[in-house]
């Protein structure tokens, strides 16, 4: 029986040493830094996958990257809810130390639903002195987006995805937003881009997590000359259950 535990640090210290010495090696060599993605699933077990023993519900693209890649037997989440387990992700912190540590919201930010036009400010932010792996990564030359859910500060905030790194996010920025797969608008860095046909609650025209696949192909045919960081915390399988 493997026990699965927390290990966000080693993952995040592992990226951040080999960054270092990639850095080193290819700036020497003056090969091309590579390039790096990290996909997030949103409420996914580790036993729903088949690359992890499922037989039922199959994942054939996910078990063919684990195939092709390193499967973590012993590696799960640092948190068990959103925030703590994205801002964990992000600074390469056990959850004893993190700031991050549950979903709540702030108070006091009546000046950010004031002048972005919207009653969701976000959860709490990411402080200004924290370093984030997109911010280690910018540091060595890289181009950074995130496309999906954020949940680590509203824009305005310290927490702003773009004062922690990222050139460019795409999605949604506060939880609450995020648990309807059908938006009317999703945020581009600081405004709203209002999504075509969903001008109901609950369904539309516009799949979100499809926009962001997008998003992302476009981040990366606009950067193939340069190295790049793209994280992708999809919303998907987490609530709500809408089938596109």
């Amino acid at each position: 029986m493997h026990i699965i535990r927390p290990a966000y640090w080693q993952v995040y210290a592992l990226v951040l040493l080999s960054g270092l010495f990639l850095s080193s090696a290819f700036g020497q060599s003056g090969k091309r830094k590579p390039n790096v993605i990290v996909f997030l699933a949103d409420d996914l077990g580790y036993q729903e996958l088949g690359c992890y023993g499922q037989n039922y519900i199959k994942t054939p693209n996910i078990d063919a990257l684990a195939d092709r890649g390193l499967r973590m037997t012993q590696f799960y989440s640092g948190s068990p809810v959103c925030a703590p387990s994205r801002g964990m992700l992000l600074t390469g912190k056990h959850s004893g130390h993190a700031y991050i540590r549950d979903n709540r919201n702030p108070k006091g930010l009546d000046h950010i639903k004031k002048e972005y036009e919207w009653e969701f400010p976000g959860q709490f932010p990411i402080p200004k002195d924290e370093i984030t792996l997109a911010e280690a990564l910018k540091s060595q030359g890289y181009a950074t987006g995130a496309m999906g859910k954020w949940g680590l500060g509203h824009f305005g905030t310290t927490g702003d995805p773009n004062k922690q790194g990222f050139d460019l996010f795409y999605g949604f920025n506060c939880q609450v937003h995020a648990h309807n797969h059908y938006p009317k608008f999703l945020w581009r860095n600081g405004k709203k881009e209002i999504l075509k046909g969903n001008d109901r609650t609950l369904y539309g025209e516009t799949f979100s997590q499809d926009r962001f696949i997008e998003e992302a192909v476009a981040f990366m045919d606009a950067h193939q000359s340069d190295p790049f960081f793209l994280f992708m915390p999809f919303t998907i399988p987490h609530l709500s259950i809408q089938v596109p």
